[in-house]
């Protein structure tokens, strides 16, 4: 059914919920979500995904996250050459 399968915007509010829970782990589950809706459903993250999980990661206190929040911005760098304008 098409009309059950999530899109950006669907994924955006859960991924929003994770990256600002707090919860030990929220960034990187966030992170997650953001990956599977790429591999699982096929669906082309937007710049406000992309967002959302780095102020995840920028909020954490992972000893990781402002590496985890570079490699991001480098993702959405990369997926815009390759042709993905919604993260720009």
């Amino acid at each position: 059914n098409q009309s059950a399968k999530p899109n950006a915007f669907s994924f955006s509010i859960v991924i929003d919920t994770w990256a600002k829970s707090g919860e030990k782990g929220s960034a990187q589950h966030a992170e997650d979500l953001l990956n599977r809706m790429q591999t699982m459903y096929n669906v082309k993250p937007n710049k406000i995904n992309f967002t959302v999980v780095i102020e995840g990661w920028a909020k954490s206190r992972d000893t990781n996250a402002a590496q985890k929040a570079e490699d991001l911005l480098s993702k959405m760098e990369y997926l815009y050459k390759q042709g993905n304008q919604k993260v720009k």
